[in-house]
């Protein structure tokens, strides 16, 4: 058998599925991330949060890493424009020299990544 993407898609779904069952068990919520695969085998990241939903997590994160890179546990959420977009403040990519901050488009709901001084600019606004 070879792996194709319909066959992730589908593996995907079941796997889901099989998480809910362990998360309701076990009172966590776990994620799948990205996979990636050849002809014969495949690889998936996962996370499991323990006590708190995703956005509780995400707000202690950001809230323990902000004063890192000059900036408060308030800012975190604060809507701004980038590029174009309505874009929220989320955390940040802590080994990431360039562009350590994360933004989340407020329409779409992807994260990019940014750098500090931008960040600040819209910020002091």
């Amino acid at each position: 058998m070879t792996i194709t993407k319909e066959l992730l898609r589908v593996f995907r779904t079941d796997l889901d599925k099989a998480l809910k069952e362990l998360e309701d068990k076990h009172g966590v919520q776990i994620s799948v991330g990205a996979m990636t695969y050849s002809d014969t085998q495949f690889t998936f990241s996962s996370k499991a949060i323990i006590g708190g939903s995703p956005e509780e997590v995400e707000k202690a994160e950001f809230k323990k890493h902000c004063g890192k890179y000059g900036f408060k546990p308030e800012n975190y959420g604060t809507v701004m424009l980038i590029g174009g977009k309505q874009c929220e403040f989320i955390g940040f990519k802590t080994r990431a020299t360039k562009m350590p901050c994360l933004v989340r488009d407020i329409e779409n709901g992807k994260k990019y990544k940014c750098d500090t001084k931008t960040i600040s600019f819209r910020l002091n606004r």
